[in-house]
């Protein structure tokens, strides 16, 4: 990061990379995940960036996560599913003791995407007991929705405190063409204010 402290990655090392100012994650099997955080302390935390893939996926689809809180291994995610025809759905989920939940999802109509092209991903996680989360996606380039595409609240235990900030991506299972190499830029995470 310019500021703001040391990345921690998690799955291969050799599968992150970056040049000219651009961040990589190769996902060179289905099935393979891997995330990126930094540190912090916070409860009124905002995390956006632009992210995109080098192809489409075949028989199966890719996930990115923008990842508001993350308290030990327990996270709210704001989650971009890109399917095989380019169309999108976008999902807040939590994930505790190991298990992923979608609190609530919507397709993203309108919205699809070609090999090379970039999203922008904002979201929110602010306050604790509950904690009120929102989230929005869109094509860079393009004017940001004025609105919220998703918002929520949700009070599970181990995601009420502070908690430091990241991104997430996953290869489905069900992928054929792997590998597929997504491309992150503009990580900004800060307060709401």
């Amino acid at each position: 990061a310019d500021i703001g402290g040391v990345w921690t990655i998690a799955g291969t090392p050799a599968n992150f990379s970056v040049g000219a100012g651009v961040a990589r994650i190769a996902m060179t099997a289905p099935g393979s995940s891997a995330a990126a955080s930094v540190a912090g302390a916070s409860t009124d935390t905002e995390v956006r960036f632009t992210v995109g893939i080098d192809r489409l996926v075949t028989g199966g689809s890719f996930f990115s996560s923008a990842v508001g809180r993350r308290v030990g291994t327990s996270e709210y995610r704001a989650k971009l599913r890109i399917l095989t025809t380019g169309a999108t759905e976008l999902s807040i989920v939590r994930t505790a003791n190991g298990a992923e939940t979608t609190i609530v999802t919507t397709v993203l109509n309108g919205l699809t995407v070609a090999p090379g092209e970039r999203l922008q991903i904002r979201f929110q996680a602010t306050g604790t007991n509950p904690t009120t989360l929102r989230a929005k996606v869109w094509r860079v380039g393009v004017v940001e929705p004025a609105d919220w595409q998703l918002t929520a609240t949700d009070a599970t235990a181990a995601l009420q405190a502070a908690g430091g900030a990241g991104l997430w991506v996953y290869l489905s299972s069900a992928a054929a063409n792997a590998p597929v190499v997504a491309t992150f830029d503009d990580f900004w995470a800060g307060t709401t204010g």
